[in-house]
């Protein structure tokens, strides 16, 4: 386990399944790139591994439907046992379908899994590794010659600027510290597109794309939260980086405080208006293993 890394992170599934409609938003809108963009295989026999699958619900909804119909195996893999465990009581309609326990910015990747898969597809799941070459080695090293992946995360997210703000109220600073080892490394890029780029090559992938897409600039990823103290609440309760360090009768609390900070933020960079426009910017990357 390293240190300050996403393995750390508190991630509940009764609680996410019900929380990122944001995710599934941005993931049905560019999942309709995958049949475009995958190299399928000509005889409909494909394998994928999704990173990060969480509660299962973008996987299933969204991907499952895309695969032909002669796939031989979908494999959904999360950090979380008990994400994993969610997942096999709620989808189990095929045998072709798998659902394992899987760090991929583990250092020993598991034997049975190397050079195992045509496709790698990850949504909102990379940037809580703190190691993104390793993680992209392990990418790479996921698939058989020729296979391809398609990764969209986080680049930049609002909700650190909020979480820097509550941390500086000295009642929260002790269960804070250290906060921005949480973030990702590219939060921390001034051309995070350039950079994963460089990342994905110096792994050996060919026919590298990575764009940046702000939810702002490009109307695919323009959600607004109309109801944004309910979606906040569910957010920060699935996901949250130190709520564990918190005493549990304190919880309402700081959450609480952390969703007004962010309402208070979203007003502002929504002039004012009634509701809250979440900022962030997504990677959207695809590569090509030789």
């Amino acid at each position: 386990m390293q240190h300050h890394d996403a393995r750390q992170v508190v991630i509940k599934p009764k609680y996410y399944s019900v929380a990122n409609r944001v995710q599934r938003y941005d993931a049905q809108q560019i999942i309709k790139e995958l049949l475009s963009v995958l190299q399928w295989r000509l005889d409909e026999k494909d394998s994928l591994i999704d990173l990060g699958t969480g509660s299962g619900d973008v996987l299933m909804d969204f991907i499952y439907p895309l695969l032909p119909k002669n796939f031989t195996k979908l494999v959904g893999t999360d950090i979380s046992s008990e994400m994993v465990e969610h997942c096999k009581r709620n989808y189990s309609q095929s045998e072709n379908v798998k659902f394992k326990v899987l760090d991929i910015g583990t250092e020993i990747l598991p034997k049975e899994l190397i050079g195992e898969f045509d496709h790698v597809t990850s949504f909102y799941s990379i940037h809580w590794v703190q190691n993104q070459r390793l993680a992209v080695d392990n990418i790479y090293r996921l698939l058989k010659s020729g296979g391809d992946c398609f990764l969209v995360f986080l680049s930049t997210h609002s909700i650190n600027e909020t979480y820097d703000i509550v941390s500086l109220n000295p009642k929260w600073a002790p269960y804070m510290k250290n906060i921005k080892n949480y973030y990702s490394p590219l939060f921390r890029s001034k051309d995070p597109r350039s950079e994963f780029s460089e990342i994905l090559k110096d792994a050996g992938f060919v026919d590298v794309k990575v764009a940046e897409l702000s939810n702002y600039s490009n109307e695919l990823l323009h959600y607004v939260i109309s109801s944004f103290f309910v979606y906040c609440t569910d957010t920060y309760r699935a996901v949250n980086p130190f709520i564990h360090r918190v005493p549990v009768e304190m919880h309402e609390e700081i959450l609480d405080e952390i969703i007004h900070t962010a309402i208070e933020l979203g007003n502002e960079s929504n002039n004012g208006n009634p509701g809250c426009i979440a900022t962030y910017k997504l990677i959207v990357a695809y590569a090509r293993k030789l």
